[in-house]
């Protein structure tokens, strides 16, 4: 086939698409996808987790294997605010040999978490990136070692996120395995998030997402060790989501985002590479992947009330962020008038 001729299907194919008013199965098809990608030197992977309305993009970049050396920190928290190829602002917390951040409310508040350098392990904060400044949220005090994550935040200040108890050989701890108490701190205190079906023995709750009602979104181990998805209201419904791929269930689902309309997005494995989704009333979307030769493993992490995606993919050359927007009324616009042109012009082809 030409190149003229192949010009000439996908033209036509973009027109069905916009005329049409595609479903949530082929719903990727109207997104621009952007690959977002730390410029800092010796970074091997970006990751992307938090995307507000005004397209405020939050993640980190990782570091190469092994431990920080030579004065070189681990991971770095980035916030890109501009996505025409603007390099993202590197955050580091005072004193930190790794931070990371999360989700990122319309103000500008971003949950995160750091890790110390003297060895007093990894603390839950909020990092507002209008003032540069962090607040650390209190550590637990029951726990084998000080590891406490924040990866949501909303727009009223509810933060959730995750205590780890970690196997500690020193204190004597029967612990085997990192145990997940998640939790959401309301600026005075921690209330848990408990799930029924977890089995704490093997791995327990892992809250990601908070959106303004209250209402979270995350993963939990059965006493199998199967992974599932769970999204869980302020009042304490929770609902398991476990995406299902051709009338079987996924090897894996994780819930990693949810916005004010009540969205979810998240991953699943299929057994071999992990895909993205949406969920929405009751419903999954079709699987969700990075639309570029090569990509293995697709991670949707973040939506927005205005549908746009955020999150990251693997490929050869290794782990790179993404977004995907929906484009504007006008871009729209701009589609269905060239589909519409397409159409008449198809006998020139």
């Amino acid at each position: 086939m030409g190149k003229r001729s192949m010009k000439c299907v996908l033209g036509t194919a973009i027109a069905g698409l916009v005329l049409a008013g595609v479903g949530a199965s082929t719903a990727k098809a109207q997104y621009q996808w952007i690959t977002l990608d730390s410029s800092d030197p010796g970074n091997i992977g970006t990751d992307l987790w938090g995307l507000s309305n005004g397209r405020v993009v939050s993640g980190f970049e990782n570091p190469p294997p092994g431990p920080p050396s030579g004065g070189l920190p681990g991971s770095a928290g980035l916030i890109f605010s501009n996505l025409n190829n603007s390099p993202a602002n590197i955050i580091m917390a005072p004193g930190s040999t790794d931070t990371e951040l999360y989700q990122i409310n319309n103000g500008g508040l971003i949950a995160a978490t750091y890790g110390d350098n003297v060895g007093n392990g990894v603390h839950a904060a909020i990092y507002d990136s209008v003032h540069n400044t962090f607040t650390t949220l209190p550590d637990s005090t029951n726990l084998n070692s000080p590891f406490n994550e924040a990866t949501g935040i909303n727009n009223h200040g509810l933060v959730t996120g995750t205590m780890y108890n970690l196997p500690s050989a020193s204190s004597g701890s029967t612990v085997s395995i990192i145990q997940g108490q998640s939790w959401i701190w309301n600026g005075t205190s921690y209330s848990p998030v408990t799930v029924s079906a977890a089995d704490p023995t093997t791995g327990g709750v892992i809250t990601a997402s908070i959106n303004d009602a209250g209402t979270v979104v995350g993963l939990y181990t059965d006493s199998a060790g199967a992974s599932h998805g769970f999204m869980k209201t302020l009042t304490g419904t929770a609902t398991t989501l476990d995406y299902s791929l051709f009338g079987l269930p996924a090897s894996g689902t994780e819930a990693t985002g949810i916005n004010n309309n009540g969205v979810v997005v998240g991953s699943f494995s299929d057994g071999s590479v992990w895909h993205g989704f949406i969920y929405q009333n009751g419903t999954f979307s079709a699987p969700i992947d990075f639309p570029e030769t090569g990509v293995t493993n697709t991670f949707v992490t973040a939506i927005n009330d205005n549908g746009d995606l955020a999150g990251y993919y693997d490929d050869a050359t290794g782990e790179h962020g993404f977004v995907a927007l929906v484009p504007e009324p006008a871009s729209l616009g701009l589609l269905a008038a060239g589909a519409l042109l397409l159409g008449r012009r198809r006998r020139t082809c």
